[in-house]
């Protein structure tokens, strides 16, 4: 599946549970099949390995056509592995989902033993298909889309952004340049590991919805946390945009939805962020997103009692600018 769709998801979904079905598993099928997934509730006493055959090359992979009502229904669609997702409370459905090349995510119940499987959950709720499409993406390898509003899409940075990216970061040349000049490849296949696997924030390549374009990139890095003396480390807010996209509402309306998603989707409750004294644009639009108090930063970590409600006149350095959400 190519890296170039900004969009990933799977298009059916196969439900295997053994231990009986939950009341919450009607309401979630329902709101799958109105956004178009195709869902199969498969007999518990079938394995998915019972789904396959490997007997030739031209097979292999492809759903048998004569297995009852599971492949019937699966072959009929013509839906290869790459466009599924299984779920499953058994730990050998699971594991006949990694042999076959299929994004699978547990349904860990109560009283089981821990399932083998990264992405695990425990009730069908209603938020419950961005997070499949999370461990859909997480297994293929594809960069998962963070929130699309009106006008943009922000998904995770692939490596087919890289091109693009330079270009804008280049237009300003006071701009800190995300990727290193040497070996950008492996350093952003770290970052997809580290930042979008363990700390589930980044920064996000910022697509326009009308053509598909690159614009620029918004998000969130790890830094000390300002308030503390501590190895704390606080979500900071950032954007870059190219030049022909800016003073078009473009920076508020990705730096929103940034901070409408760590609002919904993570515990943080402060962000921080870091403008030139002296960049009137963007400190208007840090307030306009709900920064108030601001701290001049210095050599020396600043705390609490640094912050002060104006800037001193003729300062020019940085301010770190708080925003509670």
């Amino acid at each position: 599946m190519a890296n170039t769709t900004t969009f990933h998801t799977f298009h059916a979904l196969l439900i295997h549970l053994q231990g009986g079905l939950p009341d919450t598993l009607p309401a979630f099928i329902r709101r799958q099949k109105s956004q178009g997934v195709i869902v199969h509730l498969m007999e518990p006493s079938k394995m998915l390995a019972d789904c396959f055959t490997e007997s030739s090359e031209a097979s292999a992979g492809r759903f048998m056509d004569h297995y009852e009502t599971s492949t019937e229904y699966l072959s009929r669609h013509r839906f290869s592995p790459e466009h599924l997702l299984l779920i499953s409370d058994n730990e050998e459905t699971l594991a006949a989902a990694r042999k076959y090349s299929i994004a699978a995510a547990g349904f860990q119940r109560a009283d089981a033993p821990d399932l083998p499987a990264p992405y695990l959950f425990q009730d069908f709720t209603e938020d419950l298909g961005d997070y499949l499409r999370l461990a859909y993406c997480r297994f293929h390898g594809l960069p998962f889309t963070i929130v699309q509003t009106p006008r943009l899409i922000l998904r995770e940075t692939c490596l087919a952004d890289l091109p693009p990216l330079a270009k804008i970061y280049g237009e300003n040349h006071t701009a800190h340049w995300f990727f290193p000049a040497h070996e950008p490849e492996a350093f952003l296949d770290a970052y997809i590991r580290t930042m979008y696997g363990l700390y589930q924030l980044g920064m996000y390549t910022v697509l326009r919805r009308l053509d598909n374009a690159v614009i620029g990139h918004c998000g969130f890095d790890f830094k000390a946390s300002p308030l503390s003396s501590s190895a704390e480390e606080v979500p900071f807010l950032g954007y870059i945009l190219s030049e022909g996209c800016r003073r078009q509402g473009y920076a508020l309306e990705a730096c929103r939805a940034c901070l409408e998603y760590l609002s919904d989707c993570t515990d943080y409750r402060e962000v921080f962020c870091a403008v030139p004294a002296d960049n009137s644009v963007s400190l208007k639009l840090a307030r306009r997103l709900g920064f108030r108090s601001m701290v001049i930063l210095t050599d020396h970590r600043p705390h609490a009692a640094g912050f002060q409600p104006q800037l001193p006149a003729g300062h020019t350095g940085k301010l770190i600018l708080r925003n509670q959400l």
